[in-house]
């Protein structure tokens, strides 16, 4: 059986797994409070359906995306090879996860969401956002599922400072 990843979507109903494309919000400069940029990017939600639509959060988390042929060259030109893209899919780079392709009428190629660089975004500013930035790509159930699992073990891993001694 074949599991589609997405769905084509349009107005204010938010769900975790939501793409948002050309989002744009401002950024406090590290070096100068004072200091605000615009930035405009690519983000996916990360925060759970049920806390959105029962009002549980006036904030969401998100996360950005970037196209992988983009990421790999700008950002990581470790990623441009096969077996990290294959690490990547399978797990092993625990702050990326990969989105497939996307053939429907909206196309796109393959992306990544980095966990890394986590958003927080007000929930009325997004809300205002999807009613007027169009249709927009869903990323559907078990993909969805699997990039909540993939969010939460980048950041329940634990470095022991001293593990058990092996057996031999």
């Amino acid at each position: 059986m074949v599991y589609p990843w997405f769905d084509i979507v349009d107005g204010d109903d938010i769900e975790q797994g939501d793409i948002f494309e050309r989002f744009q919000f401002r950024v406090v400069d590290d070096d100068d409070p004072e200091t605000i940029h615009p930035l405009e990017r690519d983000i996916i939600v990360i925060t759970q359906s049920c806390d959105i639509k029962e009002d549980k959060v006036t904030h969401l988390v998100c996360c950005p995306l970037y196209e992988l042929e983009n990421y790999s060259t700008n950002i990581d030109r470790k990623l441009a090879g096969k077996d990290q893209r294959n690490a990547i899919i399978a797990g092993r780079i625990v702050h990326l996860h990969m989105l497939n392709q996307c053939d429907l009428r909206i196309e796109r190629d393959f992306r990544l969401i980095n966990f890394a660089r986590i958003l927080e975004v007000k929930k009325q500013k997004l809300i205002s956002f999807s009613r007027t930035c169009g249709p927009r790509l869903r990323l559907l159930p078990p993909y969805r599922e699997h990039m909540a699992q993939a969010f939460a073990r980048s950041f329940m891993r634990v470095g022991l400072p001293a593990d058990i001694p092996k057996f031999t």
